[in-house]
């Protein structure tokens, strides 16, 4: 059964109707759909666990966490028995890329029908309830704005990327903005379609940086995107730019003796946000070092083969038709590192982001492979969970309902076996996963895994 089928005949929102129907007749604010009963509640601000609790949602948001009550029924529609299990906020992923009907046009390739659904039933899969496109276009844009309260991760879209000549990528996956009207009037179409903010790539003059920033903030919007070369990372952070996609690229740009330091205080000194990437650096090296065993690896068979016949594979790698040598990226990836523990030792937020889709990173599994470089770099399983939730929620506009288990706030969650505070590897598979307040159980996740797989092996097979 196709994925999009798979979601759309769950009955299990919440016991006793579809999950279209939950969309489109929510049921009153107040009312209880699903109870979580009797399971330990993690709290990502605290770092602790409060202990037999009761969770109860309603019209997808949390309505109540209280201590579990003794030879009571329930009065919610369903009941999940969470004894034994923890249950913690569901994970965000600030930076992924999608394959978009932009994709295809920008690299020559037959246009077709993309299943959106698919896509994230692989994030949904590994308890990622959150993600930010950082490379839109109108296609998911529908998409998203078909499936908001639905078995769905919460999406925000950046636009198409803003690229100064010659462009990073082709058109329409980048748009070229050659001076300051055309960024203004550029800036202005994508916000009036409904991208959520604007993506921008490095190669910008000051010019149209920074009209950029001044069409945005006139619309009450943001970017987001790479250090503008022209710029400088100095400038850079003084502007309103409030988010940067590659910490890697503040770590290239640092000097010694005090370069950590320095960087540190100016990051800490910035309205923004930075986000981690630490994975990408990491997988350039392990690829360069071992591309068989990369490329080997099962869980590529979740992502469509166009993705990785396009840039995956050697002849189209960009890291191995590059002609920087692996020692360069093992030096950025130690320097992404350093810098990485220096901001969170003094206390500066950083949002934890893959850079999915890149050559190497595979969509769900790459937040957990994340979070495993920061734990080797010295975090606390605490701290690095917080980078995909608590931290997401205080730094990330669009994100502030999600990332912690309140009253109030939308009912992303994962169910876990084990306490994550002391084992953060057992979020990679969890037991269930509630989104938008609809409960999915491991199989429902499996299926959901399968059917990817059996279609990609059905693509493979006709190409």
């Amino acid at each position: 059964m196709p994925i999009s089928q798979l979601f759309s005949k769950i009955t299990i929102c919440i016991g006793v109707v579809s999950v279209a129907s939950c969309a489109s007749n929510p049921a009153p604010s107040d009312h209880c759909a699903l109870e979580i009963a009797n399971v330990d509640v993690v709290d990502v601000i605290a770092a602790t666990i409060i202990q037999d609790q009761t969770v109860r949602i309603g019209n997808g948001t949390i309505l109540s966490i209280t201590p579990s009550p003794t030879g009571t029924s329930s009065t919610c529609s369903k009941t999940v028995d969470g004894a034994g299990q923890f249950l913690a906020p569901g994970l965000n992923d600030t930076h992924v890329h999608l394959e978009t009907e932009a994709f295809s046009q920008a690299f020559g390739l037959a246009s077709r029908p993309i299943d959106y659904q698919a896509a994230m039933a692989i994030y949904l899969a590994h308890g990622v309830t959150g993600v930010r496109v950082l490379s839109g276009g109108p296609d998911i844009l529908a998409f998203r704005n078909a499936h908001r309260n639905t078995a769905t991760p919460l999406l925000q879209i950046s636009s198409p990327m803003l690229s100064g000549t010659p462009p990073v990528m082709p058109e329409p996956l980048t748009a070229i903005i050659h001076d300051a009207p055309s960024a203004r009037e550029t800036v202005k179409e994508y916000l009036d379609q409904g991208y959520d903010f604007i993506k921008i790539r490095s190669n910008l003059t000051e010019e149209t940086f920074a009209a950029v920033l001044d069409e945005v903030r006139a619309h009450g919007s943001y970017v987001d995107g790479h250090l503008t070369r022209a710029v400088g990372p100095g400038d850079a952070l003084k502007s309103t730019q409030k988010g940067f996609a590659h910490l890697d690229e503040f770590a290239g740009a640092l000097s010694e003796p005090n370069g950590v330091k320095l960087m540190t205080d100016e990051i800490a000194g910035c309205d923004c946000f930075i986000t981690s990437g630490l994975g990408v650096t990491k997988n350039i090296v392990d690829q360069l070092h071992d591309y068989d065993a990369m490329i080997a690896r099962d869980e590529i068979a979740y992502l469509h083969p166009v993705i990785i016949d396009a840039f995956w594979r050697k002849p189209n790698n960009p890291y191995f038709t590059s002609e920087a040598p692996v020692e360069f990226f093992q030096g950025l990836h130690q320097q992404s590192v350093t810098l990485f523990t220096s901001l969170i030792q003094a206390g500066v937020p950083v949002v934890a982001g893959t850079d999915a889709m890149n050559p190497m990173i595979i969509p769900g599994s790459s937040l957990h492979d994340e979070l495993t470089v920061m734990i080797e770099a010295g975090l606390k399983p605490y701290e690095a969970l917080r980078t995909a939730t608590l931290s997401v929620s205080e730094q990330v506009p669009g994100f502030e309902e999600v990332g912690v288990l309140q009253v109030g706030r939308r009912a992303n969650a994962v169910l876990v076996p084990r306490n994550p505070l002391d084992e953060l590897g057992v979020l990679r598979r969890p037991d269930a996963i509630i989104i938008n307040g609809i409960y999915l159980d491991r199989d429902t996740l499996d299926a959901s895994l399968k059917a990817s797989k059996e279609r990609n092996t059905a693509t493979q097979r006709s190409q």
